[in-house]
């Protein structure tokens, strides 16, 4: 405390602090305070000086606003129909959940996913391409999903897709079938 004292009132010392930063805690022999409070290790020491968010989220949404999203890509008429011919395949090849279980089916579905914000209308059809490789689980036409391992999939939001294994059991008719 003296040292401390002694530096802050000399005017023969410059103000500024740097050999205080590098300063041990200062001892108290024969103190009670000492006795009773011993130092604490310096690394539970700097859990004290951590940022603290009091805002839960704040620093999320912070983010996410300043995150460059890409705009949604159009398709042309000939990756269209590519991608018409290449679904309805799947659909003949897995019918039900119980025949994708069958022919186990691994995909990489590239797709689109919308930004999740409210309050950006200036951000309106952007988002995220992510490219997802699963085994089929299950397709269905008439609700327009695909439900690659845990992750649905709509028609609409997938920009290609690969099938990159089949396990065709031979006695189908369409056992000939290639990998779409």
């Amino acid at each position: 405390m003296q040292l401390a004292w002694r530096i802050a009132t000399s005017p023969s010392l410059p103000r500024n602090y740097a050999d205080l930063a590098d300063a041990c805690r200062p001892v108290h022999l024969h103190d009670a305070f000492s006795l009773r409070h011993p130092a604490m290790p310096s690394e539970k020491r700097a859990k004290l000086f951590q940022p603290y968010d009091a805002l839960d989220g704040y620093s999320d949404a912070i983010r996410r606003k300043r995150r460059q999203y890409e705009p949604r890509r159009v398709h042309t008429p000939e990756s269209e129909e590519k991608l018409g011919k290449q679904l309805a395949k799947l659909a003949r090849l897995c019918p039900d959940s119980r025949t994708a279980f069958r022919v186990q089916a691994v995909l990489t579905v590239c797709y689109f996913v919308p930004n999740d914000l409210p309050d950006t209308d200036d951000r309106w059809g952007q988002g995220d391409y992510v490219t997802l490789t699963g085994v089929l689980r299950s397709i269905s036409p008439s609700d327009e999903i695909l439900l690659l391992g845990d992750t649905p999939v709509p028609f609409r939001e997938i920009w290609t897709l690969r099938c990159l294994s089949l396990n065709v059991p031979l006695r189908r008719p369409y056992a000939a079938a290639a990998c779409c």
